[in-house]
């Protein structure tokens, strides 16, 4: 309110498509505040004031970035769990992220998946390493990536672990291993590693700890079943923490993960182990595996988005599919 009163839209909001700005529609909206009262300033008029605010705010395509400027930005996200997604869903050999242009298969959103380790089987001696050369990462399956053990965790929950690989789960800083820094996403470089040195246990329990750690065991958050997502804004009932049994806007059990280059013509050598990412899933983990059996996690996919190796002018879309960050560029 403005002087106890609530100012009114002026207009409609105003929307700019042009061209000048691709894939990066803003929005203006003004408000105003009529009859506004001025006391001591009625020595040089009588009349009310009248007082007036505008703000602008874009939705913001960081895979335009190209076509807009001539030169790729790739997008950098922080958060992410060192848990490398093969680019096929469990239904198929169906790629999620079209390599070349960032696009994202229909009817993924909303789903869920189990996602399991792909380390492969076998008992004793070297077949106890999860990633060896020679391997292919098949359909729904992960691989560890590789932390970075220089770069301090933090934003860390009350049940941090003490391994790195765990460490790098539950945090809320990104200690994943990239060729550059900061990890990145986008182009046709390599920009991330696979854990050769781990062994199945350790992916294992490692993962199994961090990921109930993530999901506030045994006391979980809950996706509300009366969210008609994503419709409608997804809503979280809280297992845990200060209010327990209230819905919560955000909640670790929300994780961003990497989808790597896969199928059954990539196979990963060792060493170096070297990946590429291709996309990122940000999902709610709604299960995970008990001790002592396969790691393997079951996940609601709340958004996908895609790199691609040279972005092009389409944009993000949403109505339901994928989530555009808007800001605020002026006031």
């Amino acid at each position: 309110k403005v002087a106890g009163a609530a100012p009114a839209l002026v207009g409609t909001p105003t929307f700019d498509f042009s061209t000048a700005r691709p894939g990066n529609p803003q929005v203006t909206v003004s408000l105003q505040r009529t009859g506004l009262p001025i006391f001591f300033a009625r020595i040089w008029r009588s009349a009310a004031a009248t007082v007036t605010a505008s703000a602008r705010a874009e939705a913001y395509n960081p895979a335009n970035s190209q076509t807009a400027t001539g030169n790729f930005i790739p997008v950098i996200l922080k958060n992410i769990k060192p848990l490398l997604i093969a680019n096929q869903d469990n239904s198929g050999n169906a790629f999620v992220v079209d390599t070349a242009t960032g696009a994202v298969a229909t009817g993924k959103t909303n789903q869920t998946v189990i996602l399991t380790r792909g380390c492969q089987a076998g008992p004793g001696g070297p077949s106890l390493v999860c990633v060896t050369t020679g391997m292919t990462l098949a359909q729904a399956k992960f691989w560890p990536a590789l932390v970075d053990s220089n770069v301090a965790p933090s934003l860390c929950p009350s049940c941090q672990g003490s391994s790195d690989f765990e460490q790098s789960i539950e945090c809320g800083e990104s200690q994943l291993k990239a060729t550059t820094s900061p990890y990145s996403c986008g182009g046709t470089a390599t920009n991330a590693y696979v854990n050769t040195a781990m062994t199945r246990g350790q992916v294992r329990n490692q993962g199994q700890d961090g990921l109930q750690c993530l999901r506030h065991y045994p006391s979980n958050d809950t996706i509300d079943p009366a969210t008609n997502f994503p419709t409608t804004p997804i809503q979280i009932i809280a297992g845990s923490g200060p209010v327990p049994g209230q819905r919560v806007s955000t909640s670790q059990s929300i994780a961003n993960f990497p989808i790597i280059k896969s199928g059954p013509s990539v196979q990963i050598t060792v060493p170096p182990g070297d990946v590429q990412i291709v996309g990122y899933v940000q999902g709610f983990i709604e299960g995970v595996s008990p001790g002592g059996s396969p790691l393997w996690l079951k996940v609601r996919i709340l958004n996908i988005a895609g790199c691609g190796s040279n972005p092009g002018s389409t944009s993000v879309q949403a109505g339901g599919t994928s989530a555009i960050p808007v800001r605020l560029i002026s006031q």
